[in-house]
């Protein structure tokens, strides 16, 4: 890549909480990755798709000599997993192209009326996301601070 392809930003959110995001599609080592961590006061969870049928967990639960990060293995249990994976055990894989399969499934579920899965994303939210996207890019060009309103 000859291109800068790389964004970082903090935001505030309303109730107080804080997020650093660093999106990179050039990062060295790590081609079309996608993985989070979320951290709470009480818990937090990370997700790699690098690590496609397990998250991590940790929280307060276990005894301090034996808490620490665990490793929680996806199967039919997890909703969009249940309909489109290819054997429904846990710890079996999926990848990219199974991801095209959920959110197909999850666009027919809510398009037939189905309550099968948590609702999806609305056009309000879409709007919403980029709002948040224009705020972050026009402060980025003035070095100002942005808000924008839930």
């Amino acid at each position: 890549m000859t291109n800068d392809d790389i964004a970082t930003f903090v935001a505030e959110f309303a109730r107080g909480a804080a997020g650093t995001f660093s999106i990179s599609r050039v990062a060295m080592g790590h081609p079309n990755d996608l993985a989070f961590d979320v951290f709470g006061t009480r818990a937090a969870a990370r997700f790699d798709l690098s690590r496609n049928s397990e998250f991590g967990f940790v929280d307060s639960t276990p005894d301090s000599a034996t808490n620490g990060w665990r490793r929680v293995v996806i199967g039919p249990e997890h909703p969009y997993v249940v309909a489109a994976q290819s054997m429904p055990f846990a710890g079996i894989g999926h990848g990219g192209q199974e991801f095209f399969t959920y959110q197909a499934r999850a666009f027919l579920d809510e398009i037939s009326g189905l309550d099968r899965l948590p609702r999806q994303a609305t056009f309000a939210d879409g709007l919403h996301n980029l709002q948040v996207e224009r705020a972050i890019t026009e402060a980025a060009a003035t070095g100002s601070t942005a808000q924008v309103t839930p």
